[in-house]
C-alpha cells in the first residue's frame, strides 16, 4: 500500500530498523539463512524430518538452481474518501500512468499489482551465469503490463532487453524496447548476502564459512526468533514428497539473537568481531523488533516446503489479509490509509531444477550501454543524459 503513504511514512520506514547496518545483519539472518532453518526439531508420528544440519548440507553441493517469484496485491479502496484527501491530486497523478487509467476519471474501487521474476542461476566457480524475467502488471480490477525485462550474465557481462516500458509522459522510453543492451558486472559478487556454495555466505565482503552459518541458523531457533507452529506431511506441486513447516516469529527475541550470532561470530571469525555490523544500538533492536513485531502480526501464513527427497528448499509463501477492522485499526494510528478498505499480499517463490545445466548465450546484437547513453550525449528526446558504466541488469534472487 505504498502508493498510499506519504513521504513521511516512507522516510520512517527506511529510517527504521531495517537500514542500519547492524539491524540489516539481523534481518538477513532472518531473511537468508533463516529460508534453511524450518526444521529445527526431530522425528515424530508422521516420520522423520531433517535437522537443520541436514537442510544445510543439502544446499552446501548447489551449483545452479531455477526459481520463479511472484509478489501479488489486491487492494479495495473507497474512492469518494480518496477523493477528499488533501493529497488527492497527488494520488491521481500517481495513477495516471497506469494503462487504461484515464486523468479525470477518479480512483477505481479496486487496485491490483503483480511483480513475477523468474530465471536460472549457475553459482559455480566464478564465471557465474543467469538468465531470467522480471514483470510489472498493474491496473483497475484488471492486471495489464507496466514493465517487462529479460536479462542474462555471461561472463562478467549483464545483459537486458525491454519488451514492455512505460509511458511516462514527456520521455517516450518505447524507442528502447524490444533492443539487448550490454554492461560490465563488476559488483556481481559484492552483495549481501549472496552465496557461495559449501563455502557459506558473504556479508561486507567477508566470507562466512558454512559452520558458522550453520550455527547461526540453529540460533535462529535456539533464541526463540523463529519457532515452528506446525509441519504436515505433504506433497510439492510437481507430484513428490514434501514437509510444509509453518513458521511464526517471535519479535522480542532479537536482542538475544543478535547476541548469539556477535559470539558466534567472535568465536568463529575473530578478524570479524569489532565490525560494527555486529554491534547494533538498542533504538536499532528496538526498531526491529517494532517490525518484526508488525511483519507478524500481518502475516497470516508464512511457510515453507521442503522437498521429502532431497532435503532442499522448494518452496516459500508469505501471505496476509489486511481485513476491514484491521484496516480500521490502522487508519487510527496513520491518516494515510484513508480511502484504503482492505488488502490481501502473497509472496511464493518456488526454486527447481537444481544442479541442472544452465547454459546462457551472449545475445549477438548487444549495443554497449555507455555507447548509447555515455559520454554525455543525451539521446533524442530524452532532455538529458543517462550515466554510464556499472551494472544495470536486475539481480537474481540469491540462495
Amino acid at each position: 500500500m505504498s502508493f498510499f503513504m506519504g513521504n513521511n511514512d516512507s522516510q520512517q520506514w527506511r529510517d527504521g530498523g531495517f537500514s542500519t547496518a547492524g539491524a540489516v545483519f539481523t534481518l538477513l539472518a532472518v531473511l537468508v539463512v533463516g529460508a534453511f532453518v524450518y526444521l529445527q526439531w526431530g522425528g515424530g508420528a508422521t516420520g522423520n524430518t531433517p535437522t537443520v544440519n541436514d537442510v544445510m548440507a543439502a544446499h552446501q553441493s548447489v551449483e545452479s538452481l531455477s526459481y520463479d517469484a511472484t509478489l501479488s496485491a489486491d487492494v479495495e479502496l473507497e474512492p469518494e474518501t480518496l477523493q477528499a484527501r488533501d493529497d488527492s491530486k497527488q494520488l491521481q497523478q500517481s495513477l495516471q500512468y497506469l494503462p487504461s487509467f484515464e486523468t479525470g476519471d477518479g480512483f477505481p474501487e479496486t487496485l491490483t499489482g503483480e511483480i513475477a521474476v523468474s530465471g536460472s542461476n549457475s553459482l559455480a566457480g566464478t564465471s557465474s551465469q543467469a538468465e531470467g524475467s522480471f514483470n510489472l502488471s498493474v491496473g483497475a480490477e484488471d492486471l495489464s503490463d507496466v514493465l517487462s525485462l529479460q536479462w542474462r550474465r555471461v561472463d562478467g557481462m549483464n545483459y537486458l532487453r525491454s519488451e514492455t516500458l512505460p509511458d511516462i509522459g514527456f520521455f517516450q522510453l518505447s524507442q528502447y524496447e524490444n533492443q539487448w543492451y550490454s554492461a560490465s558486472s563488476s559488483q556481481a559478487t559484492d552483495s549481501l548476502g549472496s552465496f557461495s556454495g559449501a563455502s557459506g555466505v558473504r556479508v561486507d565482503n567477508a566470507q562466512i564459512s558454512a559452520t558458522t552459518t550453520k550455527e547461526i541458523a540453529n540460533a535462529l531457533f535456539d533464541e526463540g526468533l523463529l519457532s515452528v507452529e506446525n509441519r504436515t506431511s505433504t506433497e510439492l506441486r510437481s507430484g513428490g514428497p514434501a514437509w510444509q513447516i509453518d513458521i511464526s516469529i517471535n519479535p522480542q527475541a532479537v536482542g538475544d539473537f543478535q547476541e548469539a550470532v556477535r559470539q558466534i561470530i567472535e568465536e568463529n571469525h575473530p578478524d570479524l568481531a569489532q565490525s560494527q555490523d555486529l554491534e547494533p544500538t538498542e533504538a536499532e533492536i528496538t526498531q526491529t523488533q517494532a517490525s518484526l513485531k508488525q511483519l507478524n502480526n500481518q502475516l497470516d501464513q508464512f511457510s515453507v516446503w521442503i522437498d521429502g527427497e532431497t532435503n532442499r528448499l522448494r518452496r516459500v509463501l508469505l501471505e496476509s489479509e489486511v481485513t476491514e477492522s484491521e484496516m480500521a485499526s490502522l487508519k487510527e494510528e496513520n491518516d494515510q490509509y484513508e480511502g484504503v478498505n482492505s488488502a490481501t499480499f502473497a509472496f511464493d517463490v518456488g526454486m527447481s531444477s537444481y544442479n541442472d545445466a544452465v547454459n546462457v548465450q551472449a545475445p549477438d546484437d548487444a549495443q554497449p550501454l555507455q555507447e548509447v547513453f555515455g559520454s554525455g550525449q543525451s539521446q533524442s528526446g530524452a532532455g538529458g543524459s543517462v550515466p554510464s558504466g556499472g551494472s544495470f541488469a536486475p539481480s537474481a534472487p540469491q540462495q
